[in-house]
């Protein structure tokens, strides 16, 4: 299902690869993790995976940004995404190191 979704996404890997987290947070093996630990572990493996600024530009050109945010969030307003996402390519040059005691309470 992951597969076929991405395959028609132009950045593929960055849609495959933020759908297999989020429905690896929604196993019922990580119910024990609260939402605040599973928006961390999301970001902590985007960073590693030098995938987060993907995966929040996707975020913000999707319909879902469009529908659920207000006009006051950072998806609304396009400068202030800009920058963030101009922000977020900095960490893609760093090596992160993420605690695995944090990827594997939702494994």
């Amino acid at each position: 299902e992951v597969s076929r979704l991405a395959s028609s996404h132009p950045d593929q890997p960055a849609i495959k690869t933020f759908m297999e987290w989020v429905l690896r947070l929604e196993r019922p093996s990580s119910k024990s993790v609260g939402l605040d630990g599973k928006l961390q572990t999301l970001l902590c493996v985007g960073v590693k995976e030098r995938m987060l600024r993907r995966w929040i530009y996707m975020i913000g050109q999707s319909l879902a940004a469009e529908k659920y945010y207000d006009s006051s969030s950072v998806f609304k307003r396009d400068d202030e995404f800009d920058q963030m996402v101009g922000l977020l390519h900095i960490l893609e040059e760093l090596d992160v190191t993420v605690d695995m005691s944090i990827i594997q309470s939702v494994t």
